[in-house]
């Protein structure tokens, strides 16, 4: 006897989504979580998640196919849940004028806006936004379809309505393995064992626990909020202060993303350091060190006017990394029982609902709106051909 039709292994920011999306539409369906949902050890950690739909290789039309669903996706989820989540303050991207990043994004905004009102320059920049700091040559390109969201809320919010339409969730059970077969799928938990015909895996940067031999890495990220100086403070409490990123996403050691937090007139500062890889996953030590911190207080001080050094908080977690930034989606198994959603690089939160929507569509045998081909996981298999695709550049 079955469980449910689907299983949900890993209920953090896609497999809350999944599970939200699957027991609306009426999916008999359990989700399964090794800790709580939320929770402060998982990739959607640190109290906000950015949206930002410019991106500088677009599709056909100027827009990103998964970025334009996204604000409808939201909206879509807020309703659903009646958990406001979404902040659209803008997101401003700061980077050398002479980059190739900043040169494409700059390009996608002026073919979004038939003019130049979204690419600023350093005199725009300190009489709109005083809070950031430009180097000579730097510009900023301003989204203002970009804002954040409550990442661990937004979590809660998905849980909550899956089980208020029925969704069957279990927690503090770990996932020890499955068996496929012309039945179904077994899944071994710490508890005991659980039938489904077909299981979703979306467990992050824990999915090397369960399939180390997937193109993924459990790699360690850092976030810390800091305090402005007295003089400051209204600049850093004014509400249209954006979400930023500045410098090239995966130029480790120069991209530092952020927001303003919700406790104003602290600021979230995160970035693309070389903290390392958990191998397994499961050997994360969370415990964050000084040293940890230093990267991120040098470019606090660098690229804002009016921040102190004092951290107020901080969070060490994990997200899962393939080599080319681009999640995997897709079956795992040639008998389509066991289908993957990980590997997201940082770059899922802001794109859960659509995956959500995406993924709902594949288990159910549905045709989803968007060509999933080009993160078919087999693409890093010996033998396998495929072209890589921009990242989508989301923090």
């Amino acid at each position: 006897m079955l469980d449910a039709t689907i299983g949900v292994i890993g209920l953090g920011a896609n497999g809350s989504q999944i599970l939200r999306i699957l027991a609306a539409r009426g999916a008999s369906v359990l989700g399964i979580e090794q800790s709580t949902s939320p929770n402060d050890r998982s990739g959607h950690a640190g109290e906000t998640r950015l949206i930002s739909t410019i991106v500088p290789d677009p599709g056909p039309d100027g827009e990103d196919p998964i970025l334009s669903r996204v604000g409808s996706a939201w909206d879509r989820y807020e309703r659903d849940t009646g958990h406001s989540v979404l902040t659209r303050t803008g997101a401003l991207s700061i980077d050398d004028a002479d980059t190739p990043f900043m040169r494409g994004l700059a390009a996608s905004a002026r073919r979004r806006y038939g003019d130049d009102r979204a690419v600023l320059e350093r005199a725009d920049v300190a009489a709109r936004f005083p809070q950031f700091r430009l180097d000579d040559g730097q510009i900023a390109v301003f989204d203002e379809r970009g804002g954040g969201v409550r990442s661990e809320y937004a979590v809660s919010g998905a849980v909550q309505a899956a089980r208020r339409d029925g969704a069957a969730v279990v927690s503090g059970v770990r996932v020890l393995g499955w068996a496929t077969g012309a039945s179904g799928v077994r899944v071994f938990c710490s508890d005991r064992d659980y039938r489904f015909d077909r299981i979703v895996v979306v467990t992050g940067a824990f999915v090397g626990d369960l399939l180390p031999e997937l193109a993924v890495h459990a790699r360690k990220l850092v976030m810390a909020w800091f305090a402005p100086r007295t003089d400051a403070v209204e600049r850093f409490s004014r509400p249209d202060m954006p979400v930023f990123s500045i410098g090239t996403p995966e130029a480790l050691g120069a991209y530092v993303y952020g927001a303003p937090s919700f406790d104003r007139p602290y600021v979230k500062v995160g970035g693309d350091f070389d903290w390392g890889y958990a191998e397994p996953p499961s050997s994360m030590d969370f415990a964050l060190q000084e040293r940890d911190l230093v990267g991120l207080r040098t470019k606090a001080r660098n690229h804002f006017d009016g921040l102190t050094d004092s951290i107020v908080r901080s969070v060490k977690l994990m997200d899962g990394w393939t080599p080319d930034s681009e999640p995997l989606i897709g079956w795992h198994d040639p008998d389509a029982r066991v289908a993957l959603a990980t590997g997201f690089s940082g770059h899922g939160f802001a794109i859960s609902p659509v995956i959500g929507e995406l993924v709902a569509d594949l288990v159910t045998d549905r045709q989803p709106e968007i060509d999933l081909s080009r993160f078919d996981p087999a693409r890093f298999e010996v033998g396998h051909s495929s072209v890589r695709s921009p990242a989508l550049q989301l923090r």
